[in-house]
């Protein structure tokens, strides 16, 4: 049985080596050069990542419609199945939130 048990969790660990290595890159194996130009000049503000309603419905159409909410929280699935009607009007809440500086 112990034989078993070891054998088992040699080929877990296996599979867990193999998912982290074609997951993570190595650090070494990056050129610093190469990275560094790839990220933008200037300091990098939130207001800067560019959104879109398109995005909010997107990303209202990835949420899980059997997720629990607090209470006195609105249900994800009526933002899930009411994404094309809810996308412009968040989208211009976070917006705004962005443009201020502020969370409504």
């Amino acid at each position: 049985k112990q034989w078993y048990q070891r054998r088992v969790r040699g080929e877990k660990a296996k599979i867990l080596q193999a998912q982290c290595v074609g997951v993570f890159s190595n650090p070494a194996d990056i050129d610093s050069d190469e990275a560094a130009e790839a990220v933008p000049p200037g300091p990098l503000l939130l207001g800067d990542v560019p959104f879109s309603v398109s995005y909010i419905e997107g990303a209202l159409k990835e949420l899980d419609a059997h997720s629990a909410a607090p209470p006195g929280d609105i249900p994800a699935s009526i933002f899930k199945n009411c994404r094309k009607a809810l996308a412009y009007p968040v989208w211009k809440l976070w917006s705004h939130s962005m443009d201020t500086g502020r969370i409504p």
